[in-house]
């Protein structure tokens, strides 16, 4: 009786093992292409058990090549399909979770702002330089004909601040009939009066007085000296920068200080007249300045006034060049900063010039140039042992393989890459103590003196180099060594 064989039955295929050693037969499992049989072999593949006719190595399977492979058992066919179990019963749903907890209460808002609080009485005219409060009782002003309840405790500036104040009463409508203006009981004398407000109806003492003629001729204010025209063009050409500082002094014209500058008037026309001061259209030299972040409109001049740099504006800019400078034995850095991840540094030449560092053209990955005393390392890459090996010749110049222990059946299967006109590639080859079979393939070829290598030298290392053949597509094997 004859039992169907089937090639994964482990133990039926142990007790053949022993059968068939005893007869030189020798059980090699599932067909491998790259494997080397010796006549005898069995090999499991499909359904079936071949044996191997002739010792040796093909790639075509066995139900194809009757010259090295015969059928040794043929395999049974499928069993039929068992009939499908019944579905197991629904489990049964789970219990739903407990409520969660409630949050805790959100925190209480801030207290409100305290209302005005009693007021002193009668008002009195706000003035400055004055100490108001709003605690009760809070000081009551009046202003411009109004009157006002202090809301903010403060010392007053130089002008009313509406907004530390709550008006308690508007002024009534002006009367309809014509008058003297008022004015303080203390003002002096040839003083300067200044309104009080923007009614046109009051006004208050300035504290200051004009000195000289009624003829035009006053050539002074504040101790600043020169003639009219000289003062007038000075204003209208804005000469002078402004802060929005006050004059300090007496009422005799001894003012010394203007936004903070002091000293007598004799220095401060002297500073003035010597060019200690710098004038906003003046041409000036500053010394010992600190400029922090500095606006620089177009350009940057030598000391010529020529062109040193030129600088143009880009709009919503966030990227820049960082220079830093540095200390003994270190170099300057010219560095890309700013806000994106990846900066480049792109210097551009005009028409045709040239890019050069210490005074040389520098090397650009397109330009056409010719290199003088470099040396161009070669880019390797190595494996110890593959049938089908490989490279990149896009970024391999040679390849090495280290210690061959099987065949290389297909040297073109695993090689990739774009070569051009000119390209070469290398091949080192070396066994690892037996000779190896070497099959180039498709992307090979030989040339007119040339051959193949078709098998290592038993540890000696086998060198072949090729060149791209543009008309083949081919790499042209031009040398082996």
């Amino acid at each position: 009786m004859t039992q169907a064989f089937y090639p994964d039955q482990t133990d039926y295929i142990e007790k053949l093992n022993d059968l068939w050693e005893r007869v030189g037969i020798e059980w090699k499992g599932a067909w491998n292409a790259l494997t080397a049989y010796a006549e005898g072999d069995l090999v499991s593949f499909e359904r079936g058990v071949w044996r191997r006719i002739v010792a040796g190595t093909t790639a075509t399977e066995p139900d194809a090549d009757a010259t090295n492979w015969g059928i040794f058992v043929e395999g049974g066919e499928d069993g039929t399909d068992g009939v499908d179990g019944t579905d197991g019963t629904n489990g049964t749903n789970g219990t739903n979770g407990t409520n969660g907890t409630n949050g805790t209460d959100g925190a209480d808002g801030a207290d409100g702002v305290d209302g005005v609080q009693p007021w002193t009485t009668p008002p009195v005219p706000w003035a400055t330089t004055t100490a108001y409060t709003a605690t009760a009782p809070a000081t009551s002003v009046t202003y411009a004909g109004e009157s006002y309840v202090c809301s903010t405790s403060h010392t007053s500036g130089g002008s009313f601040d509406a907004s530390k104040f709550t008006k308690i009463a508007a002024k009534g409508a002006d009367g309809a009939g014509s008058g003297d203006v008022s004015g303080p009981a203390s003002a002096a004398n040839k003083r300067v009066a200044l309104f009080d407000g923007t009614t046109g109806k009051l006004i208050k003492d300035s504290g200051l007085t004009l000195a000289g003629t009624n003829t035009g001729d006053q050539t002074s204010i504040v101790g600043i000296t020169g003639t009219i025209a000289q003062f007038n063009t000075a204003c209208t050409d804005a000469d002078f920068a402004t802060g929005g500082g006050t004059a300090t002094g007496t009422n005799t014209g001894d003012q010394t200080s203007i936004a903070g500058i002091t000293g007598t008037t004799a220095q401060f026309n002297t500073a003035l007249s010597d060019g200690d001061f710098a004038t906003l259209a003046g041409s000036e030299t500053l010394t010992n300045k600190t400029l922090t972040s500095p606006r620089v409109g177009t350009q940057i001049a030598d000391t010529n006034g020529n062109e040193l740099f030129i600088l143009t504006a880009t709009a919503s800019a966030v990227n820049e060049l960082t220079y830093a400078n540095a200390a003994t034995a270190g170099a300057p850095t010219f560095t890309a900063t700013g806000g994106d991840t990846n900066i480049s540094i792109n210097f551009v030449p005009k028409g045709t010039g040239t890019f050069q560092i210490g005074g040389v053209t520098a090397v650009t990955i397109s330009g056409t140039q010719t290199l003088t005393n470099k040396r161009v390392t070669a880019r390797t890459s190595n494996e110890a042992s593959s049938a089908t090996p490989t490279a990149n010749s896009d970024n391999v110049d040679m390849h090495q393989i280290t210690a061959l222990a099987t065949a290389i059946t297909n040297m073109s299967t695993n090689l990739t890459g774009t070569p051009a006109a000119g390209d070469v590639l290398f091949y080192e080859i070396t066994d690892n103590g037996t000779a190896r079979a070497i099959s180039w393939g498709s992307k090979f070829e030989a040339s007119g003196n040339v051959a193949l290598p078709t098998t290592t030298v038993l540890s000696v290392k086998l060198t072949a180099g090729f060149i791209w053949n543009t008309t083949t597509s081919k790499w042209r094997c031009v040398g082996v060594a």
